[in-house]
Formats: C-alpha cells, structure tokens, sequence
C-alpha cells in the first residue's frame, strides 16, 4: 500500500476524521478551561492591585509618620541643640502632607473619609508638638514639654491605629472577600460547564467510536463468519457490506473466491457421483456375465460336456477360483459404491443382537478346522435395539475371518459384546501375527494389505476392512484397532442404541488416511505451533491418529485450561470437518426410552 492510498483511502480518511473530530472536542474543552483560567487570573490580579496598593500607600504614610515622631523625638528630649532634628520634622511633615494629598485625590469616598480623620489626628499631632518646641526654645520645664510630647504621640497612635484597622478591614471587605467570591463563583461555572462540556465530547467520542468501529467491525465480523462457515464447506455465506470504502472491495473479492470455489466444490461433488456411478455400473455390469461363467466352468469340470482330463480339469479350477476371486471384487466394489452415494441398504427391525451374534460364532468355528482355533466369548447383557442384524453380522464375520486367517494354529480369539455409553460395543481380540506400526495408519484403505498380511497367504481383496468400515460409520458407530507387532490385534467397532435412518455418503474408495493425517497434523501445528509436530507423533504412538483420540486430546486441553474455548471449538470444528461428524446420544435420553436402565446412584446398568 503506498503512502498516498494509506493517506487518502477511503477507510483510513474515516479513522483519521473520528479520531480529528475526538481530538478537536478535547482542544474545545482545553482553550474553554484556559479561556476560565484567564478570567479567573484578571480577577485575582485586579482586586490584589487594588489591595497591594492601599497597602502601599498606608506603609508610606506610616512610615513618614514614624520618621516625622523620630525626628520630634530626638529634637526634644536628647538635650541637643542640633536644628537638624527640627529640620526633619518639618520636612516629613511636608512629605506626609504631599503624600497624603495623592493619595487622597486616588481613593473612593469612604477612604477619604477615614483619610480625613486620620490627617486630622495627625494635625493636632503637630500642633502639640510645635508647642513642644516653642517651650523647648523657651526653656521651660522638662516635664512640661514631655506632656505635650505624650499628648502628641497620643494623638499619633490613634491616627495610626484607627487608619490602619479600618483600611485592612477594608481591603479585607472591598477586595478580598469580593475577589473571592468571584473565584469561587468562577470556578464553580467552570466546573460545571467542564463537567458537561465533557460529559458531551465523551458522550460525542463515544457515538463517534462507535460508528467508526461499527464500520470497520460489522464487516470484518460478517468476513469472519463467512470464512469460519467456508472452513467448514459452506460456499454459499456470502458477506453483504456495503461501506464504500477498501472493506466493501475485499467484501466483493471474498465474494468472487466463495463463488469460485462453489462452482470448484459442485465440480468436484459432480466428479465424485460420476466416479461412484461409474463403478456402481460398471461393477454391477462385470458381475451380470459373472455367473454364467461359473456355472459353464463348474459344467465343464464336472463333465457336462464330455470328459475333461486331469491337467483340464486343474486349469478349469484355476480359472474358475480366480473367476469367483474376481466375482468377490466386483460385489466388493458394488458394496463400497452402495456405501459412497449413501444407497447401502438396511432393513431395520427390533432385534436380540445377542442371538444373532451366538449363531454367527458358532458357524465361524466351522472356518479353517485344519487350525483349531479356541474362540471365548464374553457377551453381557444388551437390550433389544432397533437396528440391522445382517449388517452388523457381517462386520462381526469379517473381523472374526480376519483374526482365524491370522492366528496361528491351537491360538485363542476372545469376542467380546457389552453395553457402552449409548453404545453397543463389538471386540474381537486374537494373538496373531499383528500389524505393524507403519502399516497401522493405513489399514482401512481399500486394497491396502500389510505385508505380514500378505506373508502368511491368506490375502484377501483388501476391501473387506473399508467396506466394514462404511457400514459402521453409516450407522453413525466407531470402528478402531490396537494391535502389537508379534503379539496379536484387537479390533473394536460400536453400534448406536437408536439406528440412523438417514444415510449419510462415506468415502471410502478415495480416501486417503496419510492426506487426513497429515491435514490432521496441519491444524496440530497452526493451532499449537512448534508443539503441534511433537503431540501428533505422541498421539501417533500412543494408539494411532483417529477422530476419536484427537477429539479426547482437546477435551484433554480444554479441561486443563490449555486453550481458550473459542480456539477450542475451531480446533473440535476442523478435526470433525476433516474426520466426518459422529452422532452422539446422551445416556439420559436412552434411559428415558427404556434402554438402558440407572442404578440409584445415577449411573448406567447393563
């Protein structure tokens, strides 16, 4: 972005008008307390210069009063013949006289009132003190000339003393006490005007604030929205801002990607139901011919159409074993079709599952006899659900095959059927050859086989684990596995209490277990940063990468207080986005039909 679109955009321009706009409201309330403050100080100083100078000229009048005293003073009873002490007497007198005269001609009519008693005072104060000196140039008695020198300085005191208090009284009156009220009144006005001066540039800050950020965060929080219900394949939450600034372009641009990637998406959604149709009809295409075919090489062995000899017949069953092999992949890839278009069919009735699952042990001892393999059960007490027997049986007998083909000869299987938190939940545990970890991640895909799989000649077309797979996950169930290297493997799939009618498509036939772990490890990385590598390896070694055992890991940081609550559902949002969500069912809601049943101390019974 270059200076001049920084400066001049459309945006920027609102930001830097809201912020001019508070700044001009705060410079108003600033220059109206300066402008107070003025006022305030021209009162202050106008009233003290009046005051300072009474205080002035009293100080002056007092002061050629105490020197005219000094000089009548030292005259009279210092025993001095010296004419200067006279001369200064009488050249105070003037001074107090001029002084006193402008002062006079300055002050209102109430101080010249008390100047005039004050002057008058000091007048009978000379006069006592002039007939002092006549009688000491007449040589009279001393003590006749101190008491007219007493009665003169009497005469002075009362001068000064009823001045002095009534012109402080006056200053305290006139100029003081008017000065301050008029501050105070000042300050309380200006306080008031202050008070909602800013009361109004916070209440005006505030709508500003708000509509500035009104328009800068509505949009942002409606591109937020959309983006966070993209992530989670909704193309269609288009943003509607129409702010006319630089947000209602990246609102259009945002747009134009949603729509793009709409039309991408709907291409993608048609290639996958083209690709889904096309095996669905080619399978069913490949298998029609299927059956003739067998039935013509079962004839031919059997000598329907002559006699065949010993090295014919062994290379019509060759052919006829790899024709029915091949049968099994077709009705294999119809099944994963059926499952990936959501058209695998369930007959859903109420059933023991218990029974179904006793018949289904007792035909599969039969399987491989050459091996004597040991199956226990452990079946505890389930109640009669609605649900597909068929369908469950078959995931049941695959798992049981598998763990047969696996096992070594006199080995054990342990199959166990119990009640889980809403579920019913299958395990089939042998002490076979096991899986090996590199192999384990990638055990569901189809056509994928281990290679100790492979090893023990016994591989099958690899779609039996996919194909159980989708038929669980249908049903809104979990499917899983543990297993040790040399040791054995247990596999465990669960079956809801209340069936899901409403199918939902899986895929199965292209997807891939390493691309969703490593999108897995991804979201890992961006939510937990350099962490994120190491917890995936740790959550791989600990039991393999599931939907399942990501989902315990955040609630694991959730309860530890790890993540904040919004990262925390983004995080659950993203790993179920990727994984494909798991209906779950509440206990409570399945006590309160009768499924399962709560002991006194709330907890659940079989």
């Amino acid at each position: 972005m270059g200076l001049k679109q920084f400066l001049f955009g459309k945006l920027n321009r609102k930001i830097i008008s809201g912020f001019l706009v508070i700044g001009l409201l705060f410079i108003a309330l600033g220059g109206f307390s300066l402008y107070q403050c003025a006022k305030i100080q021209d009162i202050s100083e106008e009233e003290i210069y009046k005051g300072m100078t009474h205080l002035n000229n009293t100080w002056t009048l007092m002061e050629i009063q105490r020197h005219k005293e000094i000089a009548s003073n030292n005259y009279l009873f210092l025993n001095t013949e010296s004419e200067g002490w006279k001369a200064d007497y009488f050249y105070e007198k003037e001074h107090l006289k001029n002084t006193y005269q402008e002062y006079y001609s300055e002050s209102c009519e109430h101080v010249k009132l008390w100047l005039k008693k004050y002057h008058k005072n000091i007048q009978l104060f000379d006069v006592k003190i002039e007939e002092a000196f006549e009688l000491h140039e007449q040589k009279a008695d001393l003590e006749i000339i101190k008491t007219k020198a007493v009665e003169a300085n009497e005469y002075s005191r009362i001068a000064y003393e009823d001045y002095l208090k009534k012109i402080i009284a006056h200053i305290q009156e006139d100029h003081i006490e008017p000065a301050k009220q008029q501050v105070t009144t000042k300050l309380d006005n200006s306080k008031i005007v202050i008070l909602i001066t800013s009361i109004v540039a916070l209440l005006l800050s505030v709508f500003v604030g708000y509509f500035i950020s009104r328009g800068i965060v509505k949009p942002i929080k409606q591109l937020s929205s959309s983006a966070y219900k993209m992530e989670g394949g909704d193309f269609d939450a288009k943003v509607n801002i129409k702010t006319g600034d630089e947000l209602e372009r990246l609102g259009n641009t945002f747009n134009k990607v949603l729509k793009v990637l709409s039309i991408r998406n709907k291409e993608h959604k048609q290639l996958e139901r083209a690709k889904t149709e096309f095996l669905s009809i080619t399978s069913h295409e490949l298998r029609s011919p299927m059956t003739p075919m067998k039935a013509q090489l079962q004839m031919l062995i059997e000598n329907y159409f002559g006699k065949v000899n010993l090295e014919q017949k062994e290379s019509l069953n060759i052919v006829l074993k790899n024709t029915e092999r091949l049968d099994d992949i077709i009705r294999d890839f119809l099944e994963i079709s059926r499952i990936e278009v959501a058209r695998l069919k369930f007959k859903f009735v109420r059933a023991d599952i218990r029974k179904y699952a006793q018949r289904l042990i007792k035909e599969m001892v039969g399987f491989m006899p050459k091996k004597r393999i040991t199956i226990a059960t452990r079946i505890g007490k389930i109640p009669i659900i609605e649900s597909d027997p068929n369908r469950i049986m078959q995931v049941l007998r695959n798992l049981i095959s598998n763990a047969i083909k696996f096992t070594p000869k006199n080995g054990k299987i342990i199959i166990s059927i119990g009640l889980g938190e809403g579920v019913i939940k299958f395990s089939v545990q042998d002490n076979g050859v096991g899986i090996k970890p590199e192999d384990q991640r990638r055990l569901f895909e189809p056509f994928f086989q281990a290679e100790q799989i492979i090893d023990v000649g016994k591989s099958g077309t690899g779609l039996g684990l996919a194909i159980s797979k989708g038929i669980v996950e249908t049903q809104g169930g979990k499917i899983w596995f543990k297993s040790e290297f040399g040791k054995g493997t247990t596999f465990f799939f669960t079956v809801p209490l209340r069936p899901v009618k409403k199918i939902m498509p899986i895929r199965l036939l292209f997807s891939s277990k390493t691309e969703i772990d490593e999108k897995i490890k991804k979201i890992l990385i961006d939510v937990l940063g350099p962490m994120g590598e190491k917890e995936f390896e740790r959550l791989e070694k600990s039991g393999g990468i599931s939907e399942e055992s990501v989902i315990r890991y955040i609630k694991l940081l959730e309860e530890k207080g790890i993540l904040k609550k919004e990262v925390i559902e983004q995080f659950k949002n993203k790993i179920l986005f990727i994984s494909g969500k798991t209906q779950k069912i509440k206990s409570e809601e399945l006590a309160k039909e009768g499924l399962i049943k709560k002991n006194k101390r709330g907890k659940n019974e079989n």
